[in-house]
């Protein structure tokens, strides 16, 4: 299963970070190749709804301190995030606290 987390640990270009969006919610298919990326990079590139709206939902997450954004524009997952839900042991071990 893919995860933001994963795919966003290193510092990655606004295209590619959008891609991994993209994958993430079923509009294209993931592959470590790129050649999926490179089928679909208009779609990253051009001003188009769809593209748009993967972009500013990338701002929001850096906006929610969920992704760092550097100087360069490049997006990484931020590790000081909160993720508890992405482990099973810790969202458990909080729901056993309510």
């Amino acid at each position: 299963m893919l995860r933001i987390d994963e795919l966003l640990k290193n510092w990655e270009d606004p295209d590619i970070a959008e891609y991994y969006l993209a994958c993430l919610l079923g509009l294209t298919k993931y592959d470590t190749t790129y050649d999926e990326f490179r089928r679909t990079k208009g779609l990253y590139w051009t001003k188009n709804d769809v593209g748009d709206s993967l972009f500013e939902f990338l701002e929001r997450l850096v906006a929610l301190r969920v992704l760092e954004k550097d100087e360069d524009s490049r997006y990484r997952w931020n590790s000081d995030f909160d993720a508890y839900w992405l482990n099973p042991e810790i969202k458990s071990a909080r729901s056993n606290r309510d």
